[in-house]
């Protein structure tokens, strides 16, 4: 069997795992209390991927690429982003294919790398095998658009930055936290001219973080 049928074999898996997906009801059994949103538990999204891998003879394997720790906002002031790298196995046939995934966490003690591995792992399974909970929970408020995760490998251009794109998501993150904190939102996609501080530029976050943290 040479790598094309290799290949071939491995991604009809993952079309079966996607349409095995598609017949299972997924809910956010997780809530963050400090942002007030729901979420997959970690235990929950593993779980569900276990199961799929294993019925449809997958394996995978991931190591930590890159680490890069960052300073957050306010009480979580403990920051972390991780780029890993996910080989998605074949068990009958031993072929792997590669792909990363970035991820980040923010903390007030030592749960930040574990969070940005979570975040990692959901990027990287959500990319791969299309999993959703059909809402858009995540959504701040209403003027914002629903927020995407970080492409895989397979899925970007020569050209993509994985450390910019860390740093600009995180920016976002925190950026969104703290006006909603300061209740700043509306007059700061105002002075931007944006719908959503999702479509604020690198330069324009920095700022924006920069005068959220003059403010407190």
């Amino acid at each position: 069997m040479d790598a094309l049928e290799l290949k071939a074999k491995l991604y009809r898996k993952k079309a079966k795992a996607r349409a095995t997906i598609e017949t299972l009801s997924i809910t956010k059994d997780g809530y963050n209390k400090h942002s007030n949103y729901n979420y997959i538990s970690e235990a929950n999204y593993k779980t569900i991927c276990k199961a799929i891998l294993k019925e449809n003879g997958l394996e995978l394997k991931s190591s930590i690429v890159s680490v890069e720790r960052f300073t957050g906002l306010g009480k979580l002031s403990l920051g972390v982003g991780v780029v890993e790298e996910y080989e998605l196995i074949d068990i009958d046939t031993g072929y792997g294919e590669k792909s990363q995934s970035a991820g980040d966490g923010v903390d007030n003690g030592d749960k930040s790398i574990y969070k940005a591995m979570t975040g990692s792992f959901k990027y990287f399974m959500a990319n791969n095998f299309q999993i959703t909970t059909g809402d858009d929970a995540e959504k701040v408020d209403n003027t914002y658009e629903p927020k995407q995760p970080l492409p895989t490998q397979e899925d970007v251009p020569p050209n993509y930055n994985y450390k910019v794109e860390a740093e600009k998501k995180n920016l976002i993150k925190l950026v969104t936290e703290g006006a909603k904190i300061f209740k700043c939102t509306p007059s700061m996609l105002k002075k931007y001219h944006v719908k959503s501080i999702e479509q604020m530029t690198l330069d324009q976050l920095k700022e924006a973080k920069a005068t959220l943290d003059e403010k407190g």
